[in-house]
């Protein structure tokens, strides 16, 4: 009781002091070019990333440490006046918060993220995973095979992140579960070579919208810079020598050891509680082929590389290697796969509380500017957000954390707790309320932010 008192006043004590500096601070800049803040060039400049690795090491909550840091930053940058601070985080037209959120590349991620879903869903529904799964039954008879196997189709998926964590837990996990690996443990090998291994792809989503990044007039193209990084990128590496060392010797640790050894004796989820446990690959589905899986990945992969060098300016007389380094991600994804996925109506579900419609529909005129394409005339009728806040923006909900964990265990594919994680939840909800019409197909987008579940304190 006594430190919750004491947390209650050092609370007001900060209040009180960032009111004395609203007023007696300006709320404005006067002239932004030489306009310096009171702590500039001083030790507590690094305040604000001190703050968010002291509190992400704390609280395990990474997003809410980095909101924090962010604020503190403001602040400082604000001289402590809340007005000028707000505006700063929010507004500020070099890196505020709405701005970013209405940079047109992230409508085009979105529209791709679409489009890969659907097509996820088409290779399952055409019998494609499943025929993979039974060839794979009579090649793979060990947990390690069918680990390892997992391990390499991750590698082989480097276009992007995404699309690889789809793609891998909708096909291995009838293959892992015949083998007895757990559904902790398929996600643990997808996570491990979804971003690492799109991170050192020289040819993937990742690489050209670092590529793309380089400033001009830096003195280095940008996709030399990324290819003299790769070396250097010792997380991603050892993340993969790190799966291939657990998948050989058998070692597991922790929690995803207790899941393993349950595995082991015919429990592949560790719960009880398996809403998505009716989905085991039971081999009735016999009419897919193999190349019902492969020609659709290998289409995606040229599609996407197509759209990249186009972006980029490859036909247009631009050598290759400059195109890549040149191109929009964004646009070049959605040309890649618009070449051959159908169009399908879309349901946007909010975790924040801005204009999303709004904003949407100017991207969209922006995205179809990009890729030659006609500005859709129906997207009142094509696109609706339905909005789950909850405790507020980037900050997980409590209910929605079975959802995520369930997830995880039982698919093999993970969700951030406060994005996609969120996003799912609603989801579940709006199927149960009968917001889909039970002939529908439906794609669920996988937003990404996986990594971010381990460093979450969810309980």
């Amino acid at each position: 009781m006594k430190k919750t008192n004491l947390s209650w006043v050092g609370a007001l004590l900060v209040f009180a002091l960032l009111l004395w500096c609203t007023a007696a601070t300006p709320g404005t800049i006067a002239d932004p070019a030489s306009y310096a803040p009171a702590v500039y060039s001083s030790m507590l400049s690094l305040l604000p990333p001190v703050v968010a690795i002291v509190l992400a090491l704390n609280t395990k909550e990474v997003y809410t440490s980095l909101l924090v840091g962010i604020a503190t930053g403001a602040l400082l940058f604000a001289n402590g006046n809340l007005e000028l601070a707000l505006n700063t985080l929010f507004f500020n037209e070099d890196g505020g918060m709405i701005t970013k959120l209405s940079d047109s590349g992230n409508v085009g991620i979105l529209a791709f993220l679409v489009m890969l879903g659907i097509l996820v869903a088409l290779m399952n529904k055409a019998g494609g995973s499943a025929a993979f799964g039974r060839w794979a039954s009579t090649h793979i008879h060990t947990r390690a095979g069918a680990q390892f196997a997992t391990l390499i189709l991750g590698v082989l998926i480097f276009v992007d992140d995404y699309f690889n964590c789809l793609t891998v837990g909708s096909v291995m996990r009838p293959v892992t579960d015949r083998q007895k690996v757990s559904r902790a443990k398929l996600a643990y090998l997808i996570d491990s070579t979804a971003a690492p291994v799109c991170i050192i792809a020289p040819v993937s989503s990742w690489a050209a919208a670092v590529t793309s990044s380089v400033p001009e007039g830096s003195g280095i193209n940008g996709f030399t810079m990324f290819l003299r990084t790769i070396p250097y990128n010792y997380y991603a590496v050892l993340t993969v020598v790190m799966s291939l060392f657990l998948i050989f010797t058998g070692a597991e640790f922790g929690p995803m050891k207790l899941n393993e050894d349950n595995a082991k004796n015919g429990d592949l989820f560790t719960t009880t509680d398996r809403p998505y446990g009716d989905d085991v690959d039971d081999g009735s589905d016999t009419n897919g082929h193999v190349i019902d899986l492969l020609a659709p990945v290998l289409v995606l992969i040229a599609a996407c590389i197509f759209g990249l060098i186009y972006t980029g300016g490859f036909f247009e007389g631009v050598d290759f290697i400059t195109a890549f380094s040149d191109c929009n991600a964004s646009a070049g994804l959605v040309l890649g796969t618009s070449l051959f996925l159908p169009q399908a109506k879309a349901t946007g579900l909010g975790v924040d509380t801005d204009p999303f419609e709004e904003i949407v529909s100017e991207l969209v005129k922006e995205a179809a500017g990009l890729v030659g394409q006609p500005v859709p005339t129906d997207m009142d009728s094509r696109f609706r957000i339905i909005y789950h806040v909850g405790a507020g923006y980037a900050i997980p909900n409590a209910e929605d954390t079975p959802y995520i964990e369930e997830l995880a265990r039982q698919e093999g594919i993970l969700l951030d707790p406060v994005y996609t994680g969120k996003a799912w939840a609603k989801f579940l909800t709006l199927v149960k309320e009968g917001y889909f019409d039970g002939q529908e197909h439906i794609a669920f987008v996988h937003t990404g932010g996986a990594a971010a579940l381990f460093a979450m304190e969810l309980g």
